[in-house]
């Protein structure tokens, strides 16, 4: 299983320009809030996953009409 630590997690945002808030948005939680707690604990699995390729693939990042 997947599993990224809170600070590759706040890296993937800070790489990708946007607030907590977006990057909650881009992923499907409800709020900035949910993201931060990733930023603090970290995440495993499906999030995990879906994190690391929109900071590993511009295709990805382009599907989600996030920066190139």
């Amino acid at each position: 299983m997947k599993k990224l630590d809170g600070k590759a997690v706040r890296k993937a945002r800070e790489f990708l320009s946007l607030s907590a808030s977006q990057a909650a948005e881009a992923v499907g939680l409800n709020d900035g809030a949910a993201w931060r707690k990733w930023e603090r604990k970290g995440v495993s699995g499906p999030g995990a996953v879906l994190v690391s390729a929109l900071v590993a693939s511009r295709q990805v990042r382009r599907h989600f009409k996030l920066r190139p």
